[in-house]
């Protein structure tokens, strides 16, 4: 939600963020809205319009738009995955860029850990986002 955020609201400038890499995402809470636990944790289609940053994709201007690296684990629902690469698409849509990696050996607990070596996919392309 911070890449939908109108940084000039802050003073700041518009393409304030530069990259960002996004790992493990909920990028569309719909599908947990369709669950048993909707009431549980209050959402509403209101509430998933809001917070689903799939859904601000198209609200996004070129200032707001960096370029993106979109890292889910080879061990991680096929869900997980699915949200991955169709915010990717979606991003691309656009205009805009994004990679996406299946980081392998890794899952939900431990895909962290690769952002620490310069060696993994998602090391490398993290380092090649700054410039590195």
């Amino acid at each position: 939600m911070v890449l939908a955020t109108d940084w000039q609201e802050y003073e700041a400038p518009a393409d304030l963020i530069k990259g960002a890499v996004l790992v493990l995402g909920i990028y569309d809470l719909e599908p947990l809205r369709l669950t048993d636990r909707r009431t549980q944790i209050g959402l509403n289609e209101a509430f998933v319009k809001e917070l689903s940053p799939f859904r601000k994709i198209p609200d996004l201007s070129a200032d707001q738009a960096c370029d993106l690296i979109l890292v889910y684990a080879e061990n991680d629902s096929d869900e997980t995955k699915r949200q991955a690469v169709a915010f990717s698409q979606s991003w691309r849509e656009e205009g805009f860029v994004c990679a996406i990696i299946e980081e392998t050996g890794v899952d939900h607990y431990s895909i962290a850990l690769p952002m620490s070596n310069p060696k993994s996919a998602m090391g490398r392309a993290t380092l090649a986002l700054m410039g590195l």
